[in-house]
């Protein structure tokens, strides 16, 4: 009896998608992410995640069997979490009418994602072998990441020259500096987590280039762009946050850049480069610094903020309105800004361990906790996502979704090129942007899960059959 071993390539190969389905799911992926933080814009985004569905429930089943193994680990953990939100609706939450609200609202639009990201995460993976298809792809996926900035500077010109050249622009097209009440406006946290993945990617591919000694300017012409372009809006829109993981990422990669550089005639203008980049950014930081007076008040208010029994100022209690500022170390009244993060963020962690499986609500469980123990007390998000979700999914919630983020990370080692990048990058920011930003909400939410599970599709192991 012979036996004809099957190698993953020639394995890959008998069951690749369909090109035209692959093509189907990249840029209805582009459609997805460039509009997921643009208002008004329900019915493109429904429409796009269950065309998305439709295909990746037909990839799912071509590719059933890929499930059944330890790197797919991350995907049950997510199938695990929506049983968990079902149980705490029928069982624990502790209000029931808000909790279904916002479970067919916002929990629907997750589970109909689910298997959009596992579609489009597989056939990506099965054509790993095949460089210009896997090119082609990829210049497509980033070009969705890059997207958002790009429709945000579509916005800023036509607004701009409907002020200069004065005619009506539609609503849709004006960038609004208020996020909060117009009904047009993003707000600068949706700017901070949907553009900086592609400008975080851009500063690695272009490390490489710039490693390799050859700049192939056309072929990284999107890489550039982004390079420009987020940072601008980290600037425009004066987002601490924003202008800090820019400034981090950058420096993080100018050292691998500079250490993996060899100091030959060659090296000695890559290094001159670098020091102009060096040169450009502590000057790009600096100007932020000087727009942005909070930083400099930060360490004095987080001296009193820490204090949540003693200083209730972070409670917004209506008796508190009239009363006359508390004044920092340095003798001036404290930024509400940087008080209400630190607090809020203790705060946070003190009502864990006493509501452990949570209130039930993804967004607002922080204020309706703080409620019960203080009446009267006005406030919503704890500005910071994974204290959110574990507020109101409790530590199962958190240990599940937080696990498999981790797991995706962990088994991105083994990813194949260019898409492991993608994965450190993009979900390695995310995860840690959820701890600093108040992004426990409907967009943030799906979007994460539903990379989370596009990357734990690409981290597969295609195995070989006898």
């Amino acid at each position: 009896m012979s036996i004809n071993i099957v190698t993953q390539s020639q394995q890959s190969a008998l069951s690749k998608t369909p090109n035209l389905v692959t093509l189907c799911l990249c840029w209805n992926f582009v459609v997805l992410y460039g509009i997921w933080l643009q208002p008004h814009t329900v019915f493109v985004r429904h429409t796009s995640l269950i065309i998305g569905a439709l295909l990746g429930c037909w990839v799912i089943s071509q590719n059933w069997k890929l499930f059944f193994q330890i790197k797919a680990l991350p995907i049950w953990l997510i199938g695990l979490l929506l049983v968990w939100v079902t149980i705490h609706l029928l069982f624990i939450g502790q209000d029931h009418s808000a909790q279904l609200f916002e479970y067919t609202r916002i929990w629907k639009k997750i589970a109909l994602s689910i298997p959009f990201g596992i579609g489009l995460g597989i056939s990506l993976l099965k054509c790993s072998d095949d460089f210009e298809k896997t090119n082609k792809y990829w210049r497509i996926i980033y070009f969705g990441f890059l997207t958002p900035s790009i429709v945000y500077f579509i916005k800023l010109l036509a607004t701009k020259f409907a002020v200069v050249l004065g005619y009506q622009t539609p609503a849709y097209l004006i960038l609004s500096p208020d996020h909060m009440s117009d009904i047009w406006g993003v707000s600068r946290a949706a700017y901070v987590f949907f553009c900086l993945p592609a400008y975080f990617v851009a500063i690695s591919q272009l490390s490489k280039v710039l490693t390799q000694h050859c700049w192939e300017f056309k072929k990284n012409i999107l890489y550039w762009i982004a390079l420009v372009l987020v940072p601008a809006i980290m600037f425009i829109e004066n987002d601490r946050t924003g202008v800090l993981y820019c400034a981090l990422g950058i420096l993080f990669e100018l050292f691998l850049f500079l250490k993996n550089s060899k100091f030959n005639a060659k090296g000695a203008k890559r290094l001159l480069i670098s020091l102009a980049l060096v040169t450009a950014l502590i000057l790009f930081v600096a100007s932020s610094l000087q727009r942005n007076p909070l930083w400099s008040t930060l360490i004095a208010d987080a001296k009193l903020a820490v204090q949540v029994d003693k200083y209730d100022y972070w409670k917004h209690l209506e008796s508190t309105a009239n009363v006359p500022p508390l004044l920092n170390e340095l003798g001036v009244p404290i930024a509400e800004s940087n008080f209400d993060r630190i607090a809020w963020g203790i705060r946070g962690g003190q009502l864990i361990p006493q509501h452990p499986l949570g209130y039930g609500l993804m967004t607002l469980s922080f204020g309706r906790l703080n409620a019960i123990d203080f009446p009267g007390s006005r406030t919503n998000m704890s500005h910071s996502a994974w204290l959110d979700f574990t507020l109101g999914y409790g530590i199962p919630g958190f240990l599940l979704l937080f696990g498999a983020a981790c797991l995706v990370l962990k088994n991105a080692k083994n990813t194949p090129l260019p898409w492991q990048t993608l994965i450190y990058w993009t979900l390695g920011f995310m995860t840690l942007l959820f701890f600093t930003k108040e992004l426990s909400s409907e967009i943030f939410m799906n979007a994460f899960i539903f990379l989370l599970t596009m990357f734990s599709s690409l981290s597969l192991k295609i195995k070989p059959t006898n």
